[in-house]
């Protein structure tokens, strides 16, 4: 009988580590001894909506220092104490985890749980943390202020009209008081508001509607300031916007007093530059890119007010210009009323139509863009609002036997005047972008798609891709049109459209060469061959011991 319980005991234990070994990857992470392992950790699994997570934590270790009552954390079980282990399947880091709530969807966190957790010792940097400014140019907001400061004088209905100067634009900056990176941020935005002040006395704000006012708004204390956060923050902070013309601009650049001010001097200037002279027309070719409009603004006050819309939608990336009637700049131009653009590499389709706002929207989000864009992390978020679909290459620069990305720069040309696409390439020979490429596009990566690979994404998290559109010399209206028909060949961040992306990155790796048909073939059939023999084993002994317990009888 001895016999038998050691061998059941080792069978239960074989199986037992056969499931942990499936059910958990391993860390990579070479331990000491047996005696010297730490406690046995365990782990909850949180799904997250959009939203504030209601936890604070030290972001460079991961451990959770504060869950606010009533949260989402709180709500579904996080504790003080616990580690962010993993967002969304990937091992944690602050900017994974940033990303996954910029992204607006749902997203899964896996917490570690480890008994008696020592209090880690506090870093350089969080030593370092300047203390809060005394405020003198920038002003603090309140629930009440808020509403009276900024919002009713940017998008509420006692917001001045357009024909009356708003006493200022606010430039907001909503933090909290956990927040190293506001921490940081907040002597910045109090010197580059001094230095907007004095720029004001100086009068460097000549010609502008209204100058920018800084604020500042802490988003946890009290809590009633959540809920006007929420409204303009996303749940990442610092976030820093100004608010003009019932609109919101969000800054996006380093966080330091000359940026702030440059920016907030940047996004509050006129929408509209009148131009006459080739002298004025050279001052913005340093500016990148320039938009122009050659109409009567005397006659055309319609067209004119379409244009300043248009203008504010664009304020942070491009200038936009009018062309006065006789002007040295109006007559090298088309015939009024008509448009056109200056900026390096760029060569716009004529304007087609009636001028209206959304017409003139749309050739201006379309001819923002050279004929052959080169993908990035930069500016996938401009293409993505674009409003136009975007057909993309991947390919490598570093081969040489094969010429794919001329031969797709040849087919763009041609098929770019129709006006449906815009069209990009990819190298994935550049440092940092198959792994950028493998979370925006995860089918596209080498490893599932070789490049080259034509593939289509549009807004938000839709693209569409199929391996066997990778021709860029047969590309045509009709074939990116049938890859667009395609249910299979779209993938929209949904949970479907997961479950599909597995199945066709296990179908690809099972298909790409031997060696992946024999793992995928091979791995499942030995796995189970394991489990059949340990249970085949397990029963044998149940059977001797019942042999041999009915001779003891």
């Amino acid at each position: 009988m001895a016999s038998g319980a050691a061998r059941r005991a080792y069978i239960v234990s074989l199986l037992l580590s056969l499931a942990l070994v499936a059910a958990k990857p391993s860390s990579g992470k070479k331990g000491k001894a047996a005696e010297a392992a730490p406690p046995a950790p365990t782990f909850v699994t949180v799904k997250f909506q959009p939203g504030g997570l209601g936890l604070g934590a030290d972001w460079d270790s991961g451990r959770v220092d504060r869950v606010e009552s009533g949260g989402q954390g709180s709500r579904k079980g996080v504790e003080v104490g616990m580690y962010f282990h993993e967002v969304a399947g990937q091992r944690y880091s602050e900017k994974l985890l940033d990303s996954m709530i910029a992204r607006g969807r749902d997203f899964e966190v896996v917490f570690e749980k480890l008994p008696q957790l020592p209090t880690p010792k506090p870093k350089k940097d969080e030593e370092d943390v300047p203390p809060k400014p005394d405020y003198e140019y920038a002003t603090e907001l309140n629930h009440d202020t808020f509403k009276e400061l900024v919002y009713k004088f940017t998008n509420g209905s006692e917001a001045p009209d357009a024909l009356r100067r708003p006493p200022y634009f606010p430039v907001v900056m909503f933090h909290v008081s956990w927040c190293k990176h506001c921490k940081h941020a907040l002597p910045e935005f109090e010197k580059a508001a001094k230095s907007l002040a004095e720029a004001e006395k100086a009068g460097q704000f000549r010609g502008y509607e209204a100058v920018p006012k800084f604020f500042v708004m802490e988003c946890d204390v009290p809590a009633e300031h959540k809920a006007v956060c929420d409204m303009y923050t996303e749940a990442n902070f610092p976030s820093i916007n100004t608010f003009r013309d019932n609109r919101m601009v969000h800054f996006n650049r380093p966080r330091m007093a000359q940026t702030f001010a440059w920016w907030a001097h940047h996004v509050t200037r006129p929408p509209i530059t009148q131009v006459t002279t080739e002298k004025d027309m050279k001052s913005f070719e340093q500016a990148g890119i320039a938009f122009i409009l050659n109409a009567d603004s005397s006659a055309e006050a319609a067209l004119l007010k379409d244009w300043r819309e248009v203008a504010l939608d664009h304020i942070e990336e491009h200038h936009f210009l009018v062309a006065k009637p006789g002007s040295e700049v109006a007559g090298k131009l088309p015939k009024a009323p008509s448009v056109s653009v200056q900026g390096p590499g760029l060569q716009p389709l004529p304007f087609q139509g009636d001028m209206d706002q959304d017409s003139l929207a749309r050739w201006v989000k379309f001819n923002q863009f050279p004929p052959l864009v080169e993908l990035g992390p930069y500016n996938t978020p401009a293409l993505k609002g674009s409003g136009y679909p975007v057909v993309a290459l991947t390919y490598d620069s570093t081969e040489e036997m094969s010429k794919p990305r001329e031969h797709f720069e040849f087919k763009a040309k041609q098929l770019r005047p129709d006006g449906q696409f815009i069209f990009a390439t990819f190298d994935v020979s550049r440092e940092g972008h198959v792994d950028w490429l493998s979370k925006m596009f995860p089918l596209l990566a080498p490893k599932s798609c070789a490049p080259p690979c034509l593939f289509v994404f549009s807004d938000g998290d839709n693209y569409w891709e199929d391996p066997s559109f990778k021709d860029p010399s047969a590309m045509s209206m009709d074939t990116i049109g049938a890859l667009l028909a395609n249910p299979e060949a779209l993938q929209d961040g949904s949970n479907a459209a997961w479950v599909k992306e597995k199945r066709k990155v296990v179908l690809r790796f099972a298909t790409g060469s031997a060696l992946g048909a024999a793992v995928t073939i091979g791995g499942p059939i030995i796995l189970t061959l394991l489990v059949w023999m340990c249970v085949k084993s397990l029963m044998a002994g149940d059977e001797e011991a019942a042999v041999t317990q009915k001779k003891v009888d």
